[in-house]
């Protein structure tokens, strides 16, 4: 009820004051498991991927917001969970990922690891093609653009109406589990996923 709640809100929100627009939504599968893989420039990126799919999404989150009460509060109602990112492998996180999307829920992941500095696209992290090759469970790329000109790293708080947010959702994408020790056939599907990305987010 409160992830609908703070939906809703947000929904109304994000139109107001950044008029929010999606483009490509007809490309996310209605039903069965499914992993989204965005670009990270803001702290409103998760909102945005929450507020811009009907369907409910699981994101892992860093540590270190679920320390104090309000914000894990806040992180477990909106279905976040943490990950240890000074660790190589969160082997804990991992679990988790998998469980959620073998149960045919949608789990949201920033392949980055961190928020960009300046809203270029950084280097992947693999865990993602881990994930999707473990699971046999598409990948959706989406390019979110204006987060990182509306809210970047270092600002207080976000600017109003004189921005726009688009969020544009490619096609999904599906992984051969039969090569899922191919570190080679990992790298080139991780660097797929990312032009794929860096092509939804140019303008």
């Amino acid at each position: 009820m409160f992830y609908h709640i703070a939906k809703a809100i947000g929904w109304i929100l994000f139109k107001i004051f950044w008029r929010m627009e999606i483009i490509g939504s007809e490309n996310i599968p209605k039903k069965g498991p499914l992993i989204i893989a965005s670009n990270h420039a803001s702290y409103l990126d998760p909102l945005i991927l929450g507020i811009s799919m009907k369907r409910n999404v699981h994101f892992i989150a860093k540590k270190e917001v679920f320390n104090n009460v309000f914000g894990n509060f806040i992180c477990r109602k909106l279905n976040a969970f943490p990950v240890d990112r000074e660790k190589i492998i969160d082997m804990t996180a991992l679990k988790t990922s998998i469980h959620i999307v073998q149960c045919g829920k949608v789990l949201g992941i920033f392949p980055e690891g961190r928020r960009s500095n300046n809203g270029k696209l950084q280097e992947f992290k693999l865990g993602i093609i881990k994930i999707a090759m473990k699971t046999g469970a598409p990948i959706l790329p989406v390019g979110i653009i204006g987060s990182n000109r509306i809210y970047p790293r270092g600002k207080i708080f976000p600017t109003l109406f004189r921005h726009k947010i688009i969020v544009r959702y490619g096609s999904p994408k599906y992984l051969e589990s039969k090569n899922n020790r191919d570190k080679d056939y990992q790298k080139e599907s991780l660097d797929m996923i990312s032009e794929q990305i860096k092509t939804l987010t140019s303008r």
